[in-house]
């Protein structure tokens, strides 16, 4: 499929990976296949129409571009993921998904409004504010711990403390 030339594929790995196996993809490495080794994932994620993914945290970040990922074998799929179980659905899950349906982008947007409800870019303030806010009120803008002596005396027989 890479060395079809349909796509352009950017192929970020862990920074963990074992290194035998970005060895091994830097061999598919050519005109539309690159191997990308940066720090900033920025500018990889806008770069891509598309994300394909198994199950990892980066999953949450591209979403909250409103654009389509294919996860394998995810352990949790979503309505907002196109998920699938063979190696071989892989190019039929990007074509139908690029341009990506309005029922996936539907989905896709429901899922950042959950992540991340304000687009307006003044989330920063917001906690400025609220940092601002607690500063002023002290302990006196702090609610109380709830009580929960069941969750306690559970926690307390696990861990066989019931000293002082």
């Amino acid at each position: 499929m890479v060395g079809q030339g349909r796509w352009q594929w950017l192929i970020k790995f862990h920074p963990k990976m074992d290194q035998e196996w970005v060895e091994r993809y830097r061999e598919l490495e050519g005109e539309n296949c690159h191997v990308v080794e940066t720090a900033s994932l920025a500018p990889v994620l806008q770069a891509a129409d598309i994300m394909v993914s198994d199950t990892s945290s980066i999953i949450t970040e591209f979403a909250l571009l409103s654009r389509p990922v294919v996860t394998f074998k995810n352990k949790a799929p979503e309505a907002h993921l196109v998920d699938i179980n063979l190696a071989d659905q892989l190019e039929q899950a990007i074509a139908s998904n690029l341009p990506p349906s309005p029922a996936l982008l539907d989905a896709i947007e429901q899922n950042v409004a959950q992540l991340h409800p304000y687009q307006d870019g003044k989330s920063s303030a917001r906690m400025l504010d609220a940092v601002e806010s607690m500063i002023k009120l002290g302990r006196k803008g702090l609610k109380p711990m709830p009580r929960n002596l069941f969750r306690n005396l559970k926690l307390r027989k696990k861990l066989g403390y019931w000293g002082a």
